[in-house]
């Protein structure tokens, strides 16, 4: 399996260090790392042929072997979860009180902040994070396919929606971007037969 590092990821996370600190930084990284190990270590526990992952300031995103199946079905779901999940365990062993006794009280408030955030994002039903790809695959068990697909596509674009319109009460013109952005990209993925359920072309990628 290959790594591959977007120069944009390093700048990412020095970003982080020079305009926050050192600790956010390296809580940051802990929280995207921890991510996607798990996501690595249920795809490979369930047989998935990965052949490379490739880091960027987005998160981290998954490339198969030609002609490996996509997660489906329950199994689909597992996958998926597994990130946030991870997630959510490293804040329930930072939160133990005797992590003060190995880390700094500081580091352990950002990973919990760090890995709370990366949790509550990508359980968002918007494709292609993760809670769109549960949401998917949960409904590929009961519906078929194009169904399953149309309602995941505007349940996404709903909350995108929500998304955008918060960001610019806030005045926060950057988010109100990347929600749509973020619509559109898991939106295309579809289109393109990248992230499918039971019929059509098998995805060479997940988010």
């Amino acid at each position: 399996m290959k790594l591959k590092v977007q120069p944009l990821f390093f700048l990412y996370f020095l970003t982080i260090a020079v305009f926050s600190s050192v600790w956010a930084c390296g809580a940051a990284l802990l929280a995207l790392l921890i991510h996607e190990a798990a996501h690595l270590a249920v795809g490979h526990s369930m047989g998935e042929r990965i052949e490379s992952i490739e880091l960027t300031p987005f998160g981290g995103i998954i490339h198969y072997s030609a002609g490996a199946s996509p997660h489906k079905g329950v199994k689909g779901v597992a996958v998926a979860a597994a990130g946030p999940l991870a997630n959510y365990a490293l804040i329930g062993l930072m939160s133990f009180p005797e992590m003060q006794l190995f880390l700094p009280f500081y580091f352990i408030r950002q990973a919990i902040l760090m890995n709370a955030g990366m949790m509550f994002l990508n359980l968002l039903p918007v494709l292609p994070l993760d809670g769109g790809r549960i949401l998917r695959r949960a409904l590929e068990l009961v519906l078929p396919d194009r169904a399953a697909a149309a309602i995941t596509c505007w349940t996404g674009f709903a909350f995108a929606l929500c998304g955008a319109f918060g960001c610019l009460r806030l005045g926060f013109l950057p988010g109100a971007a990347v929600f749509p952005a973020a619509w559109l990209r898991g939106n295309r993925a579809c289109a393109e037969g990248k992230i499918r359920g039971r019929k059509g072309n098998p995805p060479n990628f997940e988010k």
